[in-house]
């Protein structure tokens, strides 16, 4: 539609350029003569000056050469799309790209690769990301580990993502949920909490890395209610689950898709969920806030990005095509029973949410006292 509309427009200016040259005298007698008359006075005026003339011929230029672009990106991708996730899989990172990849595959009837490279809080992923080329063909599955609360946690990253990445949109909003092993005495938030005052120090909690909202989520907690916990980070979601299945660790905070059939098989018992209301996936457990500690808030963002650099159409058209399959009923549904609040963004609110976001995190590694690594 674009496309068409400035070609159009291209036209109509080469028109008006080219009118004083228009021979009218097949329209003597008539209305028109007049008109077109008019018109090339009027446009010999403008274009006799040699500046007006420079200016309007530069921007007939400038969108004859936006109309293949733009053709060009309504028409794209011609080969398959990376999706670099920095996560293993089985998370929620991982569902999430899962999930959007196959509807967008099926939109643009081609495939969308989805290339796990977990490690380091996502740092891993996530350099790898920022060094792609910025051709449209390789996307980022932001988070707000790797993108928001690294840069407060580690003093030289290999990447900065104001300068490396170009925000698409955000896909999902998602709160946690606090699990514990159905072995450990405990039912509820305040039980785990007496629990772990009588017991201190020997109470481990597991995360997938220092600085991930895992992590971060757990300190919060341990800050407000005044606990002495320790924490155990391992390398990915379905590690945690083990350590707290194998009596490694006695508390998790993590995603309700990544336990929720541990607690509905009776292995984990979902005690909590942190958010300031209940969730779909567990209605009856109570939220952290309403559990005795009414400041406690932890949710986690995702979204996607691509490599800085990237052609403005390819983003736009990224943006729009997310936003069409995510508002599919079907879809909506399948992010929502895995604990996901499913949300479209432009770029530019994307750009904002994160940025509050790092805001924030940094705000509360700092009331925490804790040291960049």
């Amino acid at each position: 539609m674009w496309s068409s509309l400035l070609l159009g427009i291209y036209i109509d200016i080469i028109i008006l350029i080219s009118a004083p040259r228009f021979n009218c005298h097949r329209f003597k007698g008539t209305v028109v003569e007049a008109d077109v008359a008019k018109l090339s006075s009027h446009t010999e005026d403008a274009f006799m000056d040699p500046k007006r003339r420079k200016f309007f011929l530069a921007m007939v230029m400038a969108m004859a050469a936006m109309v293949p672009s733009l053709a060009w990106a309504q028409s794209f991708p011609g080969k398959p799309v990376k999706l670099i996730v920095p996560y293993p899989p089985g998370g929620a990172a991982d569902t999430t790209a899962r999930i959007i990849g196959q509807r967008l595959s099926e939109l643009w009837s081609q495939q969308l690769v989805i290339d796990n490279r977990p490690g380091a809080n996502g740092i891993i992923g996530t350099e790898l990301a920022a060094k792609a080329a910025p051709d449209g063909y390789t996307l980022y599955l932001a988070t707000d580990g790797p993108v928001s609360i690294n840069p407060s946690m580690y003093a030289n990253l290999p990447y900065d993502w104001k300068r490396d990445f170009a925000p698409i949109t955000l896909l999902a909003i998602m709160n946690q949920v606090l699990v514990v092993p159905s072995s450990l005495p405990v039912t509820n938030v305040q039980e785990l909490i007496a629990l772990a005052r009588q017991r201190p120090g020997q109470l481990n909690y597991a995360s997938v890395g220092v600085g991930a909202s895992t992590h971060l989520g757990a300190e919060q907690f341990k800050s407000l209610a005044g606990l002495d916990i320790t924490h155990v980070p391992y390398k990915g979601a379905g590690q945690t689950v083990t350590a707290l299945l194998t009596g490694e660790a006695q508390l998790l905070f993590t995603s309700e898709q990544t336990v929720a059939p541990q607690v509905k098989a009776g292995k984990l018992r979902a005690i909590g969920t942190s958010g300031k209301k209940r969730t779909v996936t567990f209605p009856d457990v109570p939220t952290i806030a309403e559990s005795g500690l009414p400041d406690y808030e932890m949710k986690a963002w995702f979204g996607l990005f691509t490599p800085k650099g990237t052609p403005e159409p390819l983003i736009r058209k990224y943006n729009a095509d997310v936003a069409k399959i995510l508002d599919v009923k079907e879809l909506r549904d399948m992010l929502v029973t895995r604990g996901f609040n499913p949300q479209s963004s432009s770029p530019e609110e994307f750009r904002t949410l994160v940025q509050e976001d790092q805001n924030r995190w940094a705000a509360l590694i700092a009331k925490l006292g804790i040291k960049p690594q």
